[in-house]
């Protein structure tokens, strides 16, 4: 689900799309069309300003399914429309700002592409996915960081245009990256979550950029012993995880090596990932939704 601040929408399996508002009445509601899609549809939503995002990958490239759409808010009516000759894909859109410009970044087998949400025109994109993608991109200072597990995982800076696969890939990597889990990306480090294995890269550009230089290796890796398919997620320096299994984990990531500050048990599967507020967390796991807080 996604909000604006005035609106709560949400997207289902059926490609209806509903608006509520902060009470829970129903504003209006689209149908984009049953996605034709063999796992379901599982990209989330994105907004900026008074606009709804929608990646809406589906079937093969050559069918011409695919597309990125935006629906005004208040009414849902569409603002612009991509066709995207791309297949199916399970990645969430990100709305980011970078030296004052804003973009709508997409992750797809074999692009990760940069849009305009204002008129839906593209930016710049990258060949450099593969497969069956799953993990949402994300972005930290400038650098949008997408993986998935079939292709690696690709650093690039978010100020070019074009086809900047020859001029702002900072560096990549093929060690331990996941099938489902996004990236994390810290102050300093970068967080793959591969099944159950954490590994942490430094995040600093390498001294030779591009794909062909040699894959950056981890610092260090975690094997946390169960499955983990919730992103890793951080408030301040600690970074939270929990495991299918019902396992809850909080680590500081260091340079050497993975410091546990806690680790508890949810007594519930947990494969969703939190949403933090001040003072509280909110999980959900497979029958009940917990919130976790000070008060």
């Amino acid at each position: 689900m996604a909000t604006d601040g005035l609106r709560v929408y949400a997207i289902f399996a059926t490609g209806d799309v509903v608006a509520l508002s902060l009470q829970g009445e129903e504003q209006w509601r689209q149908n984009l069309g049953t996605p034709k899609n063999h796992y379901g549809h599982a990209s989330s939503l994105a907004t900026y300003n008074d606009r709804l995002i929608i990646q809406f990958d589906q079937g093969l490239k050559e069918d011409g399914l695919s597309r990125l759409v935006a629906l005004e808010g208040a009414t849902g009516t569409p603002v612009w429309e991509v066709k995207r000759e791309v297949p199916s894909s399970w990645s969430s859109p990100i709305v980011v700002e970078h030296g004052g410009r804003w973009m709508v970044i997409t992750c797809v087998d074999p692009w990760l592409i940069a849009y305009s949400p204002v008129d839906g025109s593209e930016l710049w994109r990258a060949r450099c996915l593969g497969g069956e993608v799953g993990p949402s991109p994300v972005c930290v200072d400038g650098v949008v960081y997408a993986a998935n597990e079939t292709s690696g995982m690709v650093a690039v800076r978010a100020d070019g245009s074009g086809d900047v696969m020859e001029t702002h890939v900072q560096w990549y990597t093929d060690m331990g990256v996941p099938d489902i889990c996004s990236p994390l990306a810290t102050d300093k480090y970068l967080l793959l979550m591969a099944h159950g294995m954490l590994a942490c890269f430094d995040r600093a550009p390498g001294t030779t950029p591009g794909l062909d230089a040699d894959p950056r290796e981890p610092l260090w890796e975690e094997d946390l012993l169960e499955e983990v398919s919730s992103s890793p997620s951080q408030v301040g320096s600690s970074v939270y995880l929990f495991s299918e299994e019902g396992k809850a984990w909080i680590l500081e990531p260091q340079a050497d090596a993975c410091r546990r500050v806690g680790e508890f048990e949810m007594g519930e599967p947990i494969r969703s990932s939190p949403a933090f507020q001040p003072g509280r967390i909110y999980i959900r796991g497979q029958d009940p939704l917990f919130c976790i807080g000070t008060h």
